[in-house]
């Protein structure tokens, strides 16, 4: 299986833990879901998603991605293809892209949006949780944008001024753009 990377974001990492506007299942905030949507270019299937992440205190359990079709709240659209495998939140660190695989890809289409969503299972603990980094002064990706399920409040929140760090993989592309060559 290849891994071609397809859509990515990596700005600033202002708005993290300073104020914690994008962390999961921390107590003082409380957001279940946290998402990036994104539009990929091209043709293959997604194999791959990597989110810079950081975790605060010592959480114990899961995380893991689901892949989402876009709508008014990504979380309760279609879910595209099974969750990813989980990746033990003991194992996060500082700051670094965490890859997130799926035994099985799942096929998208070029242009069309999509939400990446983080879930977790630890228990909600005050200063205990997982950080996405997540640029807020100068969000740039123009496929998307961030998004959250929580923050006190039972609804999403699809956030224009926010987007998160992460790197869409597709495997064999049949065509579009990818590395300076057109397929």
């Amino acid at each position: 299986m290849a891994f071609n990377l397809d859509q990515s974001f990596e700005g600033s990492t202002d708005g993290n833990t300073g104020n914690g506007i994008y962390n999961l299942r921390r107590a003082a905030d409380n957001n279940i879901i946290l998402g990036q949507s994104f539009t990929p270019v091209l043709s293959g299937p997604l194999n791959k998603v990597e989110l810079r992440l950081q975790k605060e205190g010592a959480p114990t359990g899961n995380i893991w991605v689901e892949i989402h079709a876009d709508g008014v709240d990504p979380s309760a659209a279609a879910q595209l293809g099974a969750d990813s495998a989980t990746v033990d939140v003991s194992t996060v660190s500082t700051y670094a892209y965490i890859a997130f695989k799926w035994a099985t890809s799942i096929t998208l289409n070029p242009g069309t949006k999509y939400w990446i969503l983080l879930y977790g299972d630890y228990t909600i603990q005050i200063d205990v949780g997982v950080y996405w980094a997540v640029d807020t002064t100068s969000p740039s990706y123009a496929g998307g944008n961030g998004g959250r399920y929580g923050d006190g409040t039972p609804n999403w929140e699809d956030i224009s001024t926010y987007d998160a760090h992460f790197k869409q993989y597709s495997d064999n592309p049949t065509g579009g753009y990818f590395g300076g060559k057109y397929y």
